[in-house]
């Protein structure tokens, strides 16, 4: 499943974006690597709002798919700025897989609080932890928007428990962790996650 192998080898790189600069798991705007992720989504395009922030929801639900392409692009020229890559971090291992349904949201900032502002007043989480787009048909039937996408996003194994709050709090349901969703997904990219482990 080449979903799968391409989601299981994003973990390994916003892992490290992450390790390299623990502020790409909070969203500050102002702050090095989550403000040159959101620039390369925004840069360049009339969306028809003023703040970044607004910008970058109103993309990631009208484009999801370009909108991931650039952070995955500007995802991998940040960690070669940052030199080679050294292998398999331990942190690499541990985490979840949460899933944000593009356009769902409710603006209350429930989410946002509960995380500690992992989520942001869209419920969206920060674009260093961006895995991949999937069409809504990917996942169960009545989950966010009918004709929506689903982002797939990685959650450190130390966030777990706000990240599940955050969750559970939300009033669209606009967030669910994948394993509940698309137990079949989770588990082919739990295996290629440790295929990738014993290979390093």
């Amino acid at each position: 499943m080449q979903i799968a192998r391409r989601i299981a080898t994003g973990v390994h790189a916003a892992a490290r974006l992450c390790e390299l600069s623990p502020s790409a798991l909070r969203w500050e705007l102002e702050a090095p690597p989550t403000r040159d992720l959101v620039r390369a989504v925004v840069e360049g395009d009339d969306v028809g709002t003023d703040s970044v922030a607004d910008r970058l929801w109103e993309l990631l639900t009208t484009e999801p798919r370009r909108a991931m392409d650039r952070v995955q692009a500007a995802r991998r020229t940040l960690l070669e700025s940052d030199g080679p890559d050294l292998g398999q971090s331990a942190s690499v291992a541990l985490g979840a897989l949460g899933v944000h349904a593009c356009g769902a949201s409710f603006f209350d900032g429930a989410s946002a609080h509960a995380s500690n502002e992992f989520f942001d007043l869209y419920d969206t989480p920060p674009p260093a932890t961006w895995l991949e787009v999937l069409p809504s048909d990917s996942a169960r039937a009545g989950f966010g928007i009918p004709d929506g996408s689903l982002l797939v996003f990685w959650v450190p194994e130390r966030l777990r428990a706000p990240v599940h709050e955050a969750i559970h709090v939300n009033p669209v349901e606009a967030l669910a962790w994948l394993a509940d969703i698309a137990p079949d997904l989770d588990a082919a990219i739990a295996r290629h996650r440790q295929a990738t482990e014993e290979s390093d």
